[in-house]
């Protein structure tokens, strides 16, 4: 019998880690990735359809387009821009939600136990 090893040494890496702790951890990292990636995506729609919208305020005070078209399109902008921002709300909840997971995993990791 090896006096080095305890019976538990076998579920660790050399670097003391579980295995299944550290792909938990890229798995984090990568759905943080993909999600502030499809934060700055929705980002850059709403920005696109609040200067759409502001061309056709644009174009309604111009006398460009008739009234029912202005209320009809403006309303629909209104709505696409609510359910973007309501994403966005989302989202950011869920991006809060896996900081903090990763803060208390890096809290764990950095606890010592004997």
């Amino acid at each position: 019998q090896e006096y080095g090893k305890n019976h538990l040494s076998g579920l660790f890496n050399s670097n003391g880690i579980l295995p299944k702790q550290h792909s938990y951890k890229k798995k984090l990292f990568k759905l943080d990735d993909e999600k502030q990636q499809k934060m700055f995506d929705l980002q850059k729609k709403r920005y696109s359809l609040k200067a759409t919208l502001k061309k056709l305020e644009t174009k309604f005070d111009q006398g460009s387009i008739s009234d029912s078209d202005y209320f009809k399109t403006y309303r629909n902008l209104k709505q696409e821009i609510y359910l973007i921002y309501d994403k966005i709300q989302k989202l950011e909840q869920n991006l809060n939600e896996i900081e903090s997971f990763k803060q208390e995993s890096r809290n764990f990791d950095n606890k010592e136990f004997f």
